[in-house]
């Protein structure tokens, strides 16, 4: 499984992912050798990667040999074309001291939440970072390289766990819902496969305790009744999240740890803001976005007494007393589901559609455009409303 390559799934943007490989050294090129450089301009691009001058020079590119561009080179903002597996180690250093900065400030907080926020960060940083060095002794082929791949899972599960458990220790005796979800984000989407211990205390039971006026916990309730066919469980919780108050995902909010980094040199704050993006987009697993099928199913088939009152309550939560873009979009699946559809429900489609986020080039997500639409992205998620 390659855990550093995350693609958001259905709203968010296609985040970044960034491999690291050693520091390569800089060719001088005698002025007798001139002529001869500039005949092969055509054939070829700068040295690749371009000659990296250390921390003070980050959003420098220095003269270097002429060489041909990996084929999987993309865009770095303020660098150059350099290979995702092949970026210098001194620039991802950089990266993640600055992150860690960052994290650090927030983990010295006298407020949970602050805590919590810097545990979920340094857990996805730590791992990646494992990740990265396992990979770097064989860049060109670890991923393809079972035992290699299997080594760098290990060492990015190794990596992640003691910030995991002690983000699920906070969350077990805390009464905020937002530290709570936080913890069992973490859980559930670094190491899903097999998350520490202390993530075994927290649950959706204990999630619904904390946050019962919140739909989002009364779908996930449902999905679990569904799968372990209880019918009464299931159409309980969706009474539950049709009587709700509001649909709240309560997203980690890395773009709080964003705007507190102090890195401003293109290259290095284009790899951090690729690597919050990274979490963002990993951060809920499959059964959020698979929660909503059973729901649309549910209320299509409205014949049942109470079933048609039932969802059309659901349909406001999810259309109005929600900001989220894919939850909006099912409400109105269920709004229409058998009923007549809402006034301007075309036009209504076309507006929740348009909020969505999307980058300007997927393919190049380290370009400065993209790396700065992620950012602002980030950042506004995190700002409260």
């Amino acid at each position: 499984m390659n855990r550093v390559r995350t693609v958001a799934v259905v709203i968010a943007i296609a985040a970044a992912v960034i491999g690291v490989a050693l520091r390569r050294p800089v060719e001088r090129v005698a002025p007798a050798e001139t002529a001869s450089a500039r005949s092969t301009e055509a054939r070829t691009e700068a040295a690749y990667p371009p000659a990296f001058l250390g921390s003070e020079s980050l959003s420098a590119a220095a003269p270097s040999a002429t060489v041909p561009v990996s084929p999987r080179a993309i865009d770095l903002c303020g660098y150059g074309k350099v290979d995702p597996e092949e970026i210098p180690a001194a620039l991802e250093a950089a990266a993640d001291a600055a992150l860690l900065r960052a994290i650090d400030d927030f983990d010295q907080a006298r407020d949970p939440r602050k805590r919590a926020l810097a545990l979920a960060t340094k857990a996805w940083v730590d791992a990646q970072a494992a990740d990265r060095r396992v990979v770097a002794r064989d860049p060109a082929t670890c991923r393809e390289t079972p035992l290699c791949d299997q080594q760098a899972a290990e060492a990015f599960a190794l990596a992640a766990t003691p910030s995991i458990e002690a983000l699920a220790r906070l969350a077990s005796t805390a009464q905020d819902p937002q530290v709570y979800v936080w913890a069992m984000r973490a859980c559930r989407s670094i190491l899903p496969d097999s998350p520490p211990s202390a993530c075994d205390a927290l649950t959706l039971d204990r999630w619904a305790q904390v946050d019962p006026d919140n739909a989002m916990v009364w779908l996930l309730n449902a999905r679990a009744a569904k799968m372990r066919n209880d019918t009464p469980g299931f159409e309980d919780a969706l009474l539950r999240a049709s009587r709700a108050t509001s649909f709240d995902r309560r997203r980690t909010p890395y773009g709080e740890i964003l705007a507190n980094v102090d890195e401003s040199a293109q290259p290095a704050r284009t790899l951090i803001v690729g690597r919050l993006a990274d979490a963002d987009a990993r951060d809920d697993p499959g059964e959020y976005f698979s929660n909503f099928s059973a729901v649309g199913l549910y209320c299509e088939q409205q014949s049942a007494p109470g079933r048609r009152e039932l969802c059309s309550d659901l349909a406001h939560v999810l259309l109005d007393l929600s900001s989220d873009q894919l939850a909006r979009l099912v409400g109105i699946r269920v709004a229409t589901g058998g009923l007549p559809p809402f006034e301007r429900t075309e036009a209504r489609k076309r507006e929740i559609s348009a909020g969505a986020g999307h980058v300007a080039n997927p393919e190049n997500p380290l370009g400065c455009r993209e790396a700065a639409q992620t950012e602002a992205r980030l950042i506004g998620m995190a700002t409260p409303r």
